[in-house]
């Protein structure tokens, strides 16, 4: 009698396979939605990234061009000392020579203090830096006339319309700095202080509170009829600039031969000029430099917002009438918990930088 085997699955054979089709299915949905969050995330580091390359770029293009900044905008580090002072003149080397610069908002408020920096502009074919002979802003009685007071003359005006290479031209924001370096008693190499003491040499180097040599900068915009710079101050912090020279030409024996004193600060070109020292020997010619003030500063929308949405924005001044004005901000990016400036020595005038940014995550579970 033949027999007949018969074929199929029992009922435990089928919850195995069942249970195992679920434990696929979880796996599978777990290995999509855990790569759909990584996917998310490394898009989210790549819009941070190109965004933190995109702000670094700008930052390193304003520090490069900064060279006018330093000895001239009065800011205090975290420490109340001096942060863009430059002492050439010494090598300072003790632990007070360094500067540190904290952009952070305070707890419980919306934005962090300010950082200011001076930037050379470029512009178009025109020269970077257009040297004058201080004579050349006198008229034929000896006396200042303009610094542009022959703005007719063809062949002598510096006004662009005459001289293409030439930044002078209406409305533009300019630096006026003398070629040589002065000792100015008011610039010290660690306070911000007036002091009328002028201690010229530091022996042993960074152990003391020396002069700085410096050059004389005048900030001011051109007026209409092109012939003249007329002095052009910051509106929210009057004080930003150092106006106040008591400047001394030190004698054979090191000491100031003599002193002259611009305590009541620079506020005009005449004043620059006419008081602008002479050293036999020296160079005594001035440039005129294109320039843009920005400053850079983190806010948030309230206090209690969260870090992710603190930005970092830079904002170019904007001059209004006599004054600069601070009115147009551009943010560069955002979740920027904190940023330093640091430099490492005063008398070198190398700025660097580190941003500490919002952590998104920790990590993926």
């Amino acid at each position: 009698m033949k027999t007949f085997k018969e074929s199929g699955i029992s009922l435990m054979e089928m919850l195995v396979a069942t249970a195992l089709m679920a434990f696929v299915g979880y796996a599978a949905f777990n290995y999509s939605d855990h790569m759909r969050r990584e996917s998310s995330f490394m898009t989210e580091d790549l819009q941070n990234m190109i965004s933190h390359f995109g702000a670094s770029k700008v930052m390193t293009k304003d520090i490069t061009g900064a060279d006018g900044t330093f000895n001239f905008i009065n800011l205090a580090d975290d420490n109340g000392l001096p942060f863009f002072i430059l002492a050439r003149n010494e090598l300072c080397k003790n632990n007070r020579c360094s500067r540190k610069f904290t952009l952070e908002i305070p707890a419980g408020q919306t934005k962090s203090r300010p950082f200011y920096l001076l930037v050379k502009k470029p512009i178009g074919p025109e020269s970077l830096k257009f040297t004058i002979e201080p004579t050349f802003v006198y008229g034929t009685n000896n006396r200042y006339a303009a610094m542009n007071w022959r703005v007719a003359n063809e062949n002598e005006s510096i006004s662009k319309a005459h001289r293409p290479e030439s930044p002078w031209e209406k409305n533009r924001l300019l630096l006026v700095e003398s070629e040589m370096d002065f000792y100015d008693c008011m610039t010290r190499a660690e306070t911000i202080n007036a002091d009328n003491s002028c201690p010229l040499t530091c022996n042993p180097a960074g152990s003391c509170n020396y002069v700085v040599k410096r050059p004389l900068h005048f900030l001011g915009v051109v007026n209409q009829d092109e012939r003249e710079l007329s002095f052009v101050n910051v509106q929210e912090t009057p004080n930003l600039l150092r106006t106040r020279y008591k400047l001394c030409r030190p004698g054979v024996n090191g000491n100031c031969r003599g002193l002259i004193d611009l305590s009541t600060g620079v506020h005009s070109a005449q004043t620059y000029y006419e008081k602008l020292p002479y050293i036999p020997g020296g160079d005594n010619r001035t440039s005129i430099t294109p320039v843009e003030l920005v400053r850079y500063h983190l806010e948030r929308k309230n206090p209690t917002s969260l870090d992710h949405t603190i930005q970092l924005k830079r904002t170019p001044a904007t001059i209004v009438g006599n004054r600069l004005e601070f009115q147009n901000p551009h943010i560069l990016m955002s979740g920027i918990k904190s940023l330093e400036f640091t430099r490492i020595s005063v008398s070198n005038p190398t700025i660097e930088y580190k941003m500490h940014k919002v952590k998104a995550r920790k990590s993926v579970k």
